[in-house]
């Protein structure tokens, strides 16, 4: 009967043990963040390029979500985007009835975000390429 309790408290004291110990958890990291504060643009195709501008990228709603105020030298125009870790897209749009379209990928050290976009002010689409630099 001893052995019976001895086995018995090991087996309770295991489990209480075993629950109190840490799990190793994923942590997803914020890449919004990454995103967030002025950037530089330098449009290299387009129909007025080469364009030199500013824009700001601010968070949006969701963590998977971006707000882009002054693309295509527009500064009161805010175009959403979606991000998905490095990647961003732009899906269509119409913002104060501009039509934006596109995507950019930024590069690992967030020093520079490649993005190829369309823009239509109701005067025929223009299809840019443009590099943002922080």
């Amino acid at each position: 009967m001893r052995g019976l309790n001895l086995i018995a408290s090991f087996v309770i004291a295991t489990t209480v043990l075993s629950s109190c110990m840490k799990e190793d958890v994923q942590v997803t990291p914020n890449f919004q963040d990454e995103f967030i504060g002025f950037w530089d643009v330098l449009e290299t195709t387009g129909k007025y390029k080469p364009q030199n501008y500013t824009v700001e990228i601010t968070a949006g709603d969701n963590i998977d979500e971006l707000i882009i105020i002054g693309l295509n030298k527009r500064p009161d125009i805010k175009v959403r985007a979606v991000l998905n870790a490095y990647d961003l897209s732009i899906p269509s749009q119409y913002p104060d009835s501009i039509f934006f379209s596109g995507s950019g990928t930024a590069t690992f050290s967030f020093d520079q975000i490649n993005m190829s976009f369309v823009v239509d002010d109701g005067w025929g689409a223009d299809s840019i390429e443009a590099v943002l630099i922080p």
